[in-house]
């Protein structure tokens, strides 16, 4: 993905697609759309599924489900991702920041902050997280 410069900040490669879109929920909308569209392409298992939460009008958080604790953690009664879910992660950081610019001289000058979680099973299958949902708590 081609970054962009202008004086200090850094812009994603999709940032000109959604320049114009102000607030973080309606930005957040189109990202989840766009996140679906990578379902079932590596390496987005096709099981996948994503809802984004926004915090303090600035924190975007996705929230991944429909994946197994197997692929997740890996193993031995230890919450660690496995190597699949960093490289997973990895991938939606990269794609969500592709919306994004930042000022690489001042670490809090962005767009936003954004982070992935991915589900355990039992919180997946919880009944307290909705999929396909952007939120705003906070």
């Amino acid at each position: 993905m081609n970054k962009h410069v202008h004086g200090d900040r850094t812009y994603g490669p999709r940032f000109d697609r959604v320049r114009v879109v102000r607030p973080l929920d309606i930005l957040a909308d189109r990202m989840l759309e766009d996140l679906y569209k990578l379902v079932g392409h590596d390496p987005v298992p096709a099981d996948i599924q994503f809802s984004i939460t926004i915090r303090e009008r600035e924190r975007l958080q996705v929230c991944i489900g429909g994946l197994t604790n197997d692929f997740t953690f890996t193993g031995g009664g230890i919450l660690q991702y496995s190597k699949e879910a960093d490289s997973l992660i990895d991938y939606i950081i990269d794609f969500v920041d592709s919306y994004n610019w930042k000022n690489d001289r001042d670490p809090w000058d962005r767009r936003f902050f954004s982070s992935v979680r991915i589900l355990t099973e039992i919180a997946w299958n919880s009944g307290n997280w909705t999929p396909g949902q952007v939120t705003v708590s906070g």
